[in-house]
């Protein structure tokens, strides 16, 4: 019974905008908030617990790669060519792509700025949005008549208008906490996550591309390649006639 309350963020925020009735509406400022304020908890904490986080992502990226290459150890020259083996081959080589993308640091860079980008500009105006929604419905619980394109707008310059923030004091407080989380959790915050978690790749990459160039496992992999390459020359096998 409180999942409802727990989602529909936005939905919520448009039944604050519309409702005409104050229960209604205390009940989804109430909601918004309690979820705005979740969001900014879990936000925090991706920020904070990022090395953990990393962690898990690369643990559960590497985990497939070992069941490949474990699957690829048990490759003979003698073994027939059948789907799995094709499926097998074509993930190698699509790891090898890969592993050589992510091993050049410039284009990790870039990639490093331009999800930083991004990101940024998804966060700043997803949390616009939510906190518009929160300073809509104080406004409209303290008699201003504001609509709510106004509080977007001003949600989404917030750092600007803070000093001449309208209306009560609690949508002065709100205001200064929205200002201070653009300010704490900047676009700097995140280029520099994003930069240590691209750089935690390239440094996995090369450890990938190392375990890839092995001796053993380009030898299981030449056999693949012999099967199902593009250019390879299938053999033919073919029976002696009988003689009468």
């Amino acid at each position: 019974m409180a999942r409802p309350f727990e989602r529909f963020t936005v939905l919520w925020g448009i039944l604050l905008i519309v409702t005409s009735h104050t229960v209604i509406l205390w009940l989804c400022l109430v909601v918004v908030s309690i979820q705005l304020a979740r969001k900014i908890v879990r936000l925090g904490t991706v920020l904070i617990c990022s090395d953990q986080l990393l962690r898990k992502i690369g643990e559960a990226l590497i985990k497939p790669l070992n069941d490949c290459l474990a699957l690829l150890a048990g490759v003979t020259r003698e073994a027939s060519p059948s789907n799995e083996l094709k499926n097998l081959w074509s993930q190698v080589t699509s790891y090898r792509k890969i592993v050589e993308y992510l091993k050049n640091e410039y284009i990790i860079t870039r990639w490093a700025w331009i999800l930083a980008v991004v990101f940024f500009g998804f966060v700043y105006i997803y949390f616009a949005v939510l906190f518009s929604f929160a300073y809509c419905g104080i406004a409209r619980l303290g008699g201003l008549s504001a609509s709510w394109l106004n509080w977007l707008v001003t949600s989404l310059f917030i750092p600007f208008f803070i000093s001449g923030f309208p209306g009560p004091w609690e949508l002065k407080l709100l205001g200064g906490l929205h200002c201070l989380l653009i300010l704490s959790v900047g676009f700097g915050t995140l280029a520099s996550f994003l930069r240590r978690a691209l750089s935690d790749f390239h440094k996995g990459a090369i450890e990938v591309s190392d375990l890839l160039t092995q001796q053993a496992i380009n030898e299981k992999y030449a056999i693949l390649e012999e099967k199902f390459s593009a250019g390879a020359t299938p053999t033919v096998v073919t029976s002696e006639p009988k003689r009468l």
